[in-house]
């Protein structure tokens, strides 16, 4: 979930690893910091905040590794902050991840005389390093030091004067330029100096100053690939905000999402006879819940599971499964997780991911790419409706239909995100200040009201809960009382039963909305959206995503990095 960088080369380290950070922020923000291998040894700089709202250390350096994090063990202090040194100051580490036995390294080393600073797992990386430093050669001290880690990390480590690397269940990338060497969690980092890059696997360390890379003591092959991001998707142009900029990219991004290859045909034909299981977390979760209803109208009986509670399903699974695994990232931990004991039981998996050269990209049995281009913003926007939209092609497919009533719906996403605005931004105003807010719908909508309930309270902090509409009336109702806004998605499907619940709560003073094709008497404001048969829900997103961050912006938010959430989750 933080961010690690590290640069080697012919160029000044610092501004590079600086702006790089900058470009990692959305993975984590409570704290940050630089260390630099310099003429008189290393040097660091760490601040609590933002990066993006702190100034530049300066430092002479041609080598140097920064962190961006998103707090774990220990709270958001300047001592927890990384980069972390050993006692004599000549070892650093900057660390995405968890070492799970970290309590049991920090007793053994505190027998060895060590003292620790922080309340980090991660400060044991370095004390380690340094115990095996002082009796072994570079190569031996570092793979030593991997022997005794359990756990999720990748790290970077300024080690006698080198530059060391390391990758365990995290992600980490090589960026390849003409002026020296990157190592990064993310290739957003380095971007805007090259796309040429080599993903590192499970298992893999090395020195950024060898042509090597290592698996244990194998050295092992890792092709370098030339990544397609554009450079100017990754900045945020004239854009306040990327979450803005993402809502706004959707006009192409479903297009994109939509040109697949053959893939689509092969993966259509797994699913139409196997047992299918739609694997995510978050909004990735609800995107694979609303698709699952699609499913179910062409034949395909497909069970949603979020990723972290699918241990109950594994005894179900076999050779005649599939799964179909959601994530924006391709690093989520818990989906990694879920798939490898799937695999195990020999199931097939087709992933539908947006990041280029990740971990569940790399290991599916077919990958078909989001085409979405960085997703910067901590929320997932347009890589929601690119899943939704790839998602509703492949059942298309299997029911041998065209896609242009896909195509439609992207081509009427401008003018639903055009005509939302004004509404959105007035709306905001007046829920700004509310308590509570709930989202119903029936079929598909229904899911969908869960994922508009988790983009209110991900970015504005209101507490919001989608549902069923059906399930008002068996609880959730009692919390109903005047003025409480309850926001309504109703379909031509749906619109009959929906209007009903809208009616029940609205008898009981819930100020209501509706985002619908069709006006209604029970709507105190309505958003109007076309109704596109099953690519309706795909529009229905974008009102409330815009609604979210106009919300956010009238609370004093900050869209694009909300509290206590990072955009890639990889630790469970």
């Amino acid at each position: 979930m933080c961010g690690i960088l590290g640069y080697e080369g012919a160029l000044q380290a610092t501004p590079l690893i600086f702006k790089g950070l900058k470009q990692l922020s959305y993975r984590g923000y409570d704290s940050w910091g630089i260390c630099a291998q310099t003429k008189k040894g290393l040097q660091t700089f760490k601040r609590v905040g933002d990066i993006t709202k702190s100034n530049e250390p300066k430092f002479d350096s041609t080598k140097a590794i920064g962190h961006t994090r998103w707090a774990t063990h220990g709270k958001v202090t300047q001592k927890n902050a990384h980069p972390h040194l050993n006692e004599s100051g000549t070892i650093a580490v900057v660390h995405n991840g968890i070492i799970e036995n970290a309590d049991d390294l920090r007793l053994a080393l505190e027998d060895e005389g060590y003292k620790f600073k922080s309340e980090t797992d991660t400060e044991v990386i370095p004390h380690l390093l340094d115990y095996f430093a002082k009796r072994y050669d570079d190569h031996t001290a570092l793979l030593k030091t991997l022997k005794h880690l359990k756990g999720s990390y990748a790290f970077l480590a300024l080690l006698k004067g080198r530059l060391a690397f390391a990758r365990d269940g995290s992600p980490l990338v090589i960026g390849l330029s003409n002026s020296g060497k990157f190592i990064s969690s993310d290739i957003p980092s380095f971007l805007h100096h090259t796309r040429k890059t080599i993903v590192l696997e499970d298992g893999d360390w090395g020195f950024a100053d060898e042509d090597r890379i290592y698996s244990g003591k194998e050295i092992v092959s890792r092709p370098a690939r030339i990544e397609s991001w554009d450079v100017e998707v990754a900045k945020k142009g004239t854009y306040p905000h990327f979450m803005l900029k993402e809502i706004e990219e959707q006009q192409m991004t479903i297009r994109k999402a939509l040109n697949q290859d053959g893939r689509i045909k092969i993966a259509a034909d797994l699913l139409s006879r196997s047992e299918v299981y739609i694997l995510g977390c978050g909004t990735s979760y609800n995107t694979g819940a609303i698709a699952s209803y699609e499913l179910a109208k062409a034949g395909i009986r497909a069970i949603p599971s979020l990723a972290s509670e699918f241990e109950p399903h594994l005894p179900f699974i076999n050779e005649d499964s599939i799964i179909i695994a959601l994530s924006q990232s391709g690093e989520t931990k818990d989906v990694i997780d879920a798939v490898r004991e799937a695999k195990k039981k020999q199931a097939k998996i087709i992933s539908i991911v947006n990041t280029p050269g990740s971990t569940l990209a790399r290991g599916a049995d077919i990958h078909i790419p989001m085409k979405s281009g960085p997703e910067i913003c901590v929320l997932s926007t347009k890589s929601a409706t690119a899943q939704l939209a790839i998602l509703s092609l492949l059942t298309h497919e299997i029911e041998n239909k065209s896609p242009d009533l896909l195509r439609e719906a992207a081509a009427c996403a401008p003018h639903v995100i055009a005509q939302t605005k004004r509404v959105a931004k007035q709306l905001a105003k007046k829920l700004k200040d509310t308590r509570s807010i709930f989202t119903i719908g029936r079929g598909p909508l229904a899911p969908l009201a869960r994922e508009a309930a988790l983009k209110i309270k991900e970015v504005s902090y209101i507490h919001a809960e989608g549902m069923p509409a059906g399930e008002l009336k068996h609880g959730p109702i009692a919390l109903i009382e005047p003025g409480v806004p309850v926001i309504v998605f109703a379909d031509s499907n749906t619109r009959t039963l929906t209007i009903s619940n809208a009616l029940e709560v609205k008898a009981r003073g819930a100020y209501v909305i509706g985002i619908d094709s069709k006006n209604h008497p029970a709507y105190d404001t309505h958003i109007q959206i076309p109704d596109i048969e099953e690519a309706t829900p795909m529009l229905a997103l974008l009102p409330i995503q815009l609604l979210s961050y106009y919300l956010a912006l009238e609370r004093g938010c900050d869209p694009d990095k909300p509290r206590n959430l990072a955009k890639s989750v990889t630790v469970r």
